[in-house]
């Protein structure tokens, strides 16, 4: 499938109607109340680190007495096979998964191994992200990030510095880059698809002849180029801006061929033990109490209501692309 290239649009979400508002805030009610017999909700999540997926497990518990959330943080793929081995053996471990590979959500909706939930609170999110939800609502986009270059700030030359993704091919940067691993990164898969898709591999094989150190999520280039191993590499927004806020030498750079943009989403699975709670959960994930959450840790926003931390690049404000998920799915083992 071709990839389009489009710039991630700014978009305000329209203020809600007054009557609607009570109407969701009733619905909620209800939905609690049948929750609170449940008691728990179990959360397989891979787009946010462990801490941040506490706190917003936390905050749910905190804003709904009488229910915990259980979080099992993994990376993209590691989370989906843990999805894919309790399947197979019949247990009924997960409520709701919030992966972040495109493919995996197409597959567990193919197999309905998700069940359709429309959230009421979806209407209060940025149109953007609207435009990634599956028609049917068999998964819900909750999250949105970019994939961008990160340098160190320090020993690096000024020509050194990248500025297209295909300058990670630099023989310069030979010993210096550091990539995660796309059999764990759901990321990581999307980008190489999407690198193969406008660059050929033969980019590919120039950037493996580099000697990259290869982590696992893309997590984890930011942090080996923040503690000197590396000098480049790709990430997370999110995980540079943070590092970069907490006074370590590394910034993010937009690459000019385009960020990639990536939506996250999460499904209730569909012999959930805890239906409501589930669905009660996967409110509170578009919930603007959710989103201060996460924008304090320097994610982007998916709500109009909640103000990104200095340095993080607004929706609109650079040009991206993204990958198909029927490519990434047919592309990817």
């Amino acid at each position: 499938m071709a990839m389009r290239r489009r710039t991630f649009l700014g978009a305000m979400a329209a203020s809600l109607a007054h009557p609607v508002v009570l109407a969701q805030s009733g619905k909620l009610a209800d939905l609690y109340q049948q929750a609170k017999a449940e008691g728990e909700v179990n959360w397989y999540i891979a787009y946010y680190r462990t801490e941040v997926a506490e706190r917003v497990g936390a905050a749910f518990g905190k804003r709904y007495p009488g229910l915990r959330v259980n979080v099992v943080r993994a990376s993209g793929q590691v989370i989906f096979q843990r999805l894919s081995q309790d399947l197979r053996a019949g247990s009924q471990n997960c409520d709701v998964f919030s992966g972040s590979d495109t493919s995996h959500y197409e597959y567990l909706k193919d197999k309905r191994i998700f069940a359709p939930y429309r959230p009421v609170t979806l209407d209060e999110v940025l149109p953007v992200v609207r435009e990634a939800v599956d028609p049917e609502h068999y998964f819900t986009p909750t999250d949105t990030s970019m994939t961008m270059l990160v340098c160190g700030t320090r020993g690096l030359a000024p020509d050194e510095v990248p500025r297209k993704w295909t300058d990670l091919a630099d023989p310069r940067l030979r010993g210096q880059i550091a990539l995660p691993h796309p059999g764990y990164s759901g990321g990581m898969g999307a980008w190489l698809v999407a690198m193969n898709r406008m660059h050929g591999w033969e980019f590919i094989e120039k950037l493996a002849r580099n000697d990259p150190l290869i982590g696992r999520s893309l997590i984890d280039p930011p942090s080996t180029v923040a503690n000197g191993e590396r000098k480049v590499g790709i990430g997370t927004g999110a995980t540079i801006w943070s590092l970069a806020g907490r006074g370590t030498p590394i910034r993010a750079v937009a690459p000019e061929d385009g960020v990639q943009l990536g939506y996250a989403s999460s499904g209730v699975i569909a012999d959930s033990r805890h239906p409501n709670a589930a669905r009660l959960f996967m409110e509170f994930l578009l919930s603007q109490e959710c989103g201060q959450i996460v924008a304090e840790q320097y994610a982007i926003p998916i709500r109009s209501d909640v103000e990104p931390r200095p340095g993080v690049l607004r929706a609109g404000s650079v040009p991206g692309f993204r990958a198909d998920s029927a490519e990434i799915k047919k592309m990817l083992p």
